[in-house]
């Protein structure tokens, strides 16, 4: 599954797992993310990995950020609802 997100400036992504890998690539701005307990600031161009149940969270820059995410499997919870 394939999703674009946008985090604006000045919110966070709170640390959390899901069971789904989860990859992706920098295509706007920057941000420092934490994975596993170990932070990164990640810019236009950088690519992340995260593994099944690691934890892992985001703190966007000062222009947010956007960023290309790729799960395997699909997150149920990004699908269309009927």
């Amino acid at each position: 599954m394939l999703s674009r997100v946008t985090i604006p400036a000045g919110s966070v992504v709170p640390p959390h797992s899901h069971p789904h890998e989860q990859a992706g690539w920098v295509i706007e701005g920057d941000a420092t993310f934490t994975i596993g307990g170990v932070s990164r600031h990640l810019r236009v161009g950088d690519y992340y990995f995260i593994g099944s149940n690691v934890t892992h969270a985001v703190v966007p820059g000062p222009d947010g950020i956007v960023g290309l995410d790729v799960f395997g499997p699909p997150r149920e919870d990004y699908l269309p609802r009927e």
